[in-house]
């Protein structure tokens, strides 16, 4: 998972190439963004990719485009794995 410094500092890291400290902090960090935005998996992961300052629940990903192409390929994904199983 992609955990910008900031972040990491947040989620109290120490080494955000340790795969086992990753996981956990995007995790959490995910979990974050589904409280703040009532459990919308499309804004969360928006969020995600464009940060949570840019993704607000009244305007929705309006000027990200790039954060809706990626909330969208992340939900085709995992369409595609779970119809897999």
């Amino acid at each position: 998972m992609q955990i910008m410094p900031g972040t990491a500092k947040d989620l109290r890291i120490v080494n955000p190439f340790d795969p086992s400290q990753n996981i956990e902090a995007g995790t959490k960090y995910f979990r974050s963004l589904l409280n703040l935005y009532k459990g919308d998996v499309v804004l969360s992961l928006a969020a995600y990719n464009a940060g949570p300052r840019n993704i607000h629940p009244s305007a929705g990903i309006l000027k990200f485009s790039k954060a809706k192409t990626y909330a969208s390929n992340i939900l085709k994904n995992y369409e595609t794995l779970k119809s897999q199983q």
